[in-house]
């Protein structure tokens, strides 16, 4: 392994861990005797988390027909794995608040990165997957590993920057042949670290090689097509200076009629700065 490889995998440990409630309530929910209000009262204990949930049940990206009024009902008609998922999602954000914005302007980051977990979860209902919040995890995860590079590397990272501007070379190749890795392999383990399923891994892990995937192959299709999208649309950037290549593999394993993509566009436009608000502020 490339010692630059090395080098990041192990700083991926100085990240802050998940925080206590998390892991109280996977722990909850993978109990068969929990109900909502089990997992309601682990959640009340953090009423920054309580409170976003609340919005989001009551927010454009679940457009419930009458307003949820307590935590209790809000979980029940979410799910319960599916509010672990939301609840991870609003945790990672805040591990990395208060970097610097010296090589990405974080906000516009996690712009990008939450306009592709709505992409991914539209994707999936478009399909008719089930638990779409999973899918709406993976795309906001999507491009983590670039943070840990941006935080641990800067030098290293800015010199990747700088030659893509320069040179209109895709940031993961050069990220390859600098680092030794890029950071889709890098995000894969970083929530490796964090006890994430192994799809999600995996998921993040190959979303620019979707053919490479095993596991989650429809998973990593969708996040890889998503991240297409919302680059091509410039809502955010994490970095990149220029859309990613389509894979038509993945692009036909979705199954979505080309018909269905404005429609979907238009959808993502309404969610957008619900979801934003809402996840970013605390």
């Amino acid at each position: 392994m490339p010692l630059l490889t090395e080098e990041l995998i192990a700083r991926s440990n100085e990240l802050p861990s998940l925080p206590t409630i998390y892991f109280d309530l996977k722990e909850a929910i993978n109990d068969p005797r929990s109900t909502s209000s089990t997992i309601g009262r682990i959640i009340s204990n953090d009423q920054a988390l309580a409170a976003r949930l609340m919005r989001l049940a009551n927010s454009s990206f679940y457009g419930f027909p009458t307003s949820v009024d307590n935590i209790g009902d809000a979980i029940t008609l979410i799910g319960l794995q599916q509010t672990r998922d939301l609840a991870l999602a609003t945790f990672v954000i805040d591990v990395f608040k208060g970097m610097s914005d010296d090589l990405v302007d974080i906000n516009s980051f996690w712009k990008h990165s939450i306009g592709t977990g709505i992409c991914s979860r539209l994707f999936a209902a478009e399909r008719r997957e089930h638990k779409t919040e999973k899918f709406f995890l993976i795309g906001l995860l999507h491009d983590i590993g670039r943070l840990l590079m941006f935080i641990r590397m800067p030098k290293e990272a800015s010199e990747v920057l700088q030659r893509c501007r320069e040179s209109g070379e895709l940031e993961y190749r050069v990220e390859r042949e600098i680092f030794g890795c890029d950071h889709a392999e890098l995000g894969g383990r970083i929530l490796q670290k964090w006890q994430l399923p192994q799809g999600v891994c995996e998921a993040v892990h190959c979303h620019h090689q979707p053919g490479v995937a095993q596991i989650a192959i429809t998973e990593t299709a969708i996040v890889h097509v998503s991240d297409v999208v919302i680059n091509s649309l410039a809502l955010g950037s994490s970095g990149a200076t220029h859309v990613p290549p389509l894979s038509n593999d993945a692009w036909n394993r979705l199954g979505i009629k080309p018909g269905a993509l404005p429609m979907i566009v238009e959808e993502l436009d309404r969610q957008m700065a619900d979801v934003s608000r809402i996840l970013t502020s605390r």
